[in-house]
């Protein structure tokens, strides 16, 4: 297995990324992992931010929106290990984001050996790496470890990922991966004033 080759997806976090949060109690974990399929839209409230991107981080861990131009390249590419669930979004107050939708992961991969609690009892002797045994990878270019809510991807997702400019992600290598880390060194990230798509929220504060 070449770790390298194989990354953990998360948003880039800058401040001026337009962030929501649910306007309703859910289960993020069930709804994250495809779990749980909603049979009506979902709503979603502005948090803070300005752009709205291609990746829109949420304020549940691993739960984030995706936009039509990214849905399209998961499409393109036919990429799988993936779903998506229909969301409203209501930005500042009567505005509305229109095409996103709630992304999920439905490829699977067994537990993380070297967790925070578990550094001294396994593998890998370093501090540095997200592993998982190779066997139990069901082979999905998008997947998720049994016992978290990281979300890994092949290198062919994140060429196009980049191909696409799509905004807001950033990526760790699992090998490079630091779990002491506030946020996981990125080994790239899309910078969101790329973006030739982005919009803004203009209403009040």
């Amino acid at each position: 297995m070449d770790w390298s080759r194989l990354y953990a997806i998360s948003e880039e976090g800058s401040s001026d990324a337009i962030r929501v949060n649910s306007a309703t109690a859910l289960s993020s974990r069930r709804l994250v992992r495809a779990e749980e399929t909603p049979c009506e839209p979902i709503a979603f409230n502005y948090d803070e931010g300005d752009i709205a991107c291609d990746l829109i981080g949420t304020t549940y861990s691993g739960l984030y929106l995706i936009s039509n131009r990214f849905l399209s390249v998961l499409r393109s590419h036919a990429f799988t290990g993936w779903a998506s669930f229909p969301v409203v979004v209501h930005g500042r107050g009567t505005e509305r984001l229109e095409g996103y939708h709630g992304f999920a992961v439905t490829g699977r991969c067994g537990r993380v050996h070297g967790s925070r609690r578990l550094w001294s009892e396994q593998p890998p002797k370093t501090k540095v790496g997200l592993y998982f045994d190779p066997a139990t990878w069901d082979g999905n270019d998008i997947f998720m470890p049994q016992d978290t809510m990281h979300i890994i991807v092949d290198e062919r997702v994140k060429r196009a990922i980049e191909e696409a400019r799509l905004t807001n992600m950033r990526f760790a290598r699992l090998s490079d991966y630091d779990f002491h880390a506030v946020r996981p060194p990125p080994t790239e990230k899309v910078d969101l004033g790329r973006s030739r798509n982005r919009s803004r929220f203009r209403g009040q504060r």
